[in-house]
C-alpha cells in the first residue's frame, strides 16, 4: 500500500505550487526507493513516539527507515535482519495520505 501511495504522490513539476514541493517530491522518491529496495521501516505513530512531533496523522504518513549505509557496514557489521540498537542510523521521510492525495485532485498535494 505504501508503494502505491508513493506512485500516486508524484506530481508533475508544472503543478508544483510551493517552495517546498521540490523537497517533498524528493522525499517521496526516497520512500519509494527504500520501500522497493526492501529496507526495514516503521510507521511513526504517536503511541510509539510520544515526544515526537513528526508522527502520522490524517494528512501525513511519517516513515522511519533503516538502510545499510556506510556506518552499518564499517561500524556495526550486523545482519540485515537486525535493527541498529541504540544508534540513530535511520532516515525519516513523509508521504501524504490517500485522503490528501485525493483532495489535491491531481494538483500539488503539498500545497493542500
Amino acid at each position: 500500500m505504501l508503494i502505491e501511495i508513493c506512485e500516486k504522490s508524484f506530481v508533475p513539476q508544472s503543478k508544483w505550487n510551493n517552495r517546498d514541493s521540490f523537497s517533498a517530491q524528493k522525499g517521496v522518491a526516497m520512500c519509494y526507493m527504500l520501500l522497493k529496495a526492501g529496507c526495514k521501516f516503521q510507521i511513526k505513530y504517536k503511541e510509539d513516539f510520544k515526544d515526537d512531533t513528526t508522527v502520522t496523522n490524517e494528512d501525513t504518513i511519517w516513515l522511519k527507515f533503516w538502510a545499510k549505509d556506510f556506518t552499518w557496514f564499517d561500524v556495526l557489521d550486523m545482519d540485515e535482519d537486525e535493527y541498529p540498537d541504540g544508534r540513530e542510523l535511520n532516515d525519516v521521510y513523509y508521504l501524504p495520505t490517500l485522503k490528501k492525495i485525493e483532495a489535491a485532485n491531481g494538483q500539488d498535494w503539498y500545497d493542500y
